[in-house]
Parts: C-alpha cells; structure tokens; sequence
C-alpha cells in the first residue's frame, strides 16, 4: 500500500508519486519559478542557521561525559572527600573539564549561527513572501473561507519499502468540495473523493519528522496528551494515522500525526482502527 505523498525519481530524474492523478488546480511556470526561489533561500538559510548532523553528535556525547564525570567525582567524594579525589583522581577533573568545554564550545558556535541568520533578517522576509505566495494560491484554487489548517506527512520513496527515519511534515489547507477530501499545498490542490476512503489506521510506533508547524509550542496543554518529543538529531516525534483510500488503479494512504484526526474525521467519517 502507497502513501500518496511517497516520492520517487523516474529514469528522466521527474518527480513521480501516486497523488498526482488527483491534482485538480496548480500554479502556473512563472509562479512556481517565484515559490521555488522563496523556499530555496529560506531552505539556505534555515541550513546556515543550524549546526551539522556530526557537530550535535559531538556535543550531546561531550555532554554526557561530562555529566558522567561530574557524578563519579560526587559518588567518589561522599566516601573519601573531594581533596582526596583531587589529588588521586586529577584525570577525571581533566577529563570532566575538558567535556564541559568542548560541549560549551559547541553551544556557543550554535548560538552564535542562529543569531547571525536572524540578525539578516532573510528568514521573516522569506516567511513573508512565502505567506503573500499561499494568499495568491487561495485564490487560484478557489479554497473556501472555512478551510483549515493540517499536517500531513510525506517522503522520499526507500528501495526497501521502509518508512524512512524522518519524515517531511507538511502544512495544507484541508477544506471538503463536491463531496471531495481537498488538500491543497502552495503550488498545488488535491481532490480525493470521498467515498474512496475506507478506515484510520493509528500505528503502534511513533514517526519521526522534521518541523513543528502549530503556532502553539507542541509542549504546551493542547497536545501534552499525544505525548510529543524532540532532539536535536531525530527531530519531532509522534504517533500517526494511516487514512486508507482504494479505487479501481489500487490502494493508497494518507499519513498526519495523531493530533490532526478531528480536522479529518470532520470530512471523512470513517472508521478507526489501531495496529
């Protein structure tokens, strides 16, 4: 069974994935030129703005070194006193010392990234250019005023069939037309019927993705119950729904975080399963 959002790369490097056939509007070439230079430089430099993979690798183990360190020298003080254990045990304070640093190190580069990109203020004028884009699109695809806003997630076909280990979270406007689940992206709209749609299939495991995109912190009361987490490695993480849809061409799901199941099931009304 596909996800609909699954992509691949053909023979000729053309982006495939099986939601295509469902595309009811998109923009036009010159348009899609302006939305792609918007996202390539804000993609830049959120990219700039963030440390690299190996780099918080190096700072979470230097870390817990430290704090490693830091609790043999209290465990070993209780017993012989902290002199003692200076004095006997220098290489640990060395050592301790030296992890503190390196991770310090690490925070203050990673600190200092993120202040330089916000300082430019290319981000918020990105941002912004990217919401007067959507606005324009509205338009374009005839989204109706009472349309709201999901999460939906999608990814980058595995040869192997797997889930890959972070998915790409996506904010669309979801809104229902002529008996039709639409979804519709900056540069393009989806129409699903309906009557296609089978079950929700929650999995057992959560998924990892890359972006938080509520305005409201995935800490706070709201969604404290779908038990969300974060690193800095891994990303987001959360428990999914699986919405299945078949017709005659084959069987296909929708993937969005456990938290986006209202917003669906207000449209589509079908049953709802757990793995």
């Amino acid at each position: 069974m596909r996800n609909l959002f699954e992509y691949e790369f053909t023979d000729s490097d053309e982006t495939v994935y099986p939601a295509q056939r469902f595309i009811y509007a998109s923009v036009d070439n010159d348009m899609q030129e302006e939305i792609d230079r918007s996202f390539f430089v804000r993609d830049y430099a959120e990219n700039a703005s963030k440390m690299p993979n190996w780099a918080n690798v190096v700072k979470r183990v230097a870390l817990l070194m430290a704090i490693f360190f830091a609790n043999a020298i209290y465990n070993a003080s209780k017993n012989i006193g902290f002199e003692q254990v200076f004095d006997g045990h220098f290489y640990l304070f060395m050592f301790g010392t030296g992890c503190l640093g390196i991770a310090a190190a690490l925070y203050g580069v990673q600190l200092f990234r993120y202040l330089r990109v916000k300082h430019t203020g290319i981000l918020n004028v990105t941002s912004d250019a990217i919401e007067e884009q959507t606005n324009r699109t509205k338009e374009t695809f005839d989204i109706p005023p009472e349309h709201k806003m999901a999460d939906i997630f999608s990814y980058w076909h595995e040869d192997n069939g797997a889930l890959p280990d972070i998915l790409m979270n996506n904010q669309i406007r979801l809104y229902e037309k002529d008996g039709k689940l639409c979804i519709a992206f900056i540069d393009k709209a989806f129409a699903f019927p309906i009557d296609g749609f089978t079950r929700y299939l929650l999995m057992k495991k959560k998924v990892h993705f890359d972006e938080w995109n509520k305005p409201d912190a995935f800490f706070l009361k709201e969604y404290r119950k779908y038990k969300i987490q974060y690193d800095e490695q891994d990303g987001f993480s959360c428990r999914c729904y699986r919405l299945q849809y078949a017709d005659y061409f084959g069987e296909y799901e929708l993937f969005f975080p456990e938290y986006e199941l209202a917003e669906f099931k207000a449209i589509v009304d079908v049953p709802v399963e757990k793995e």
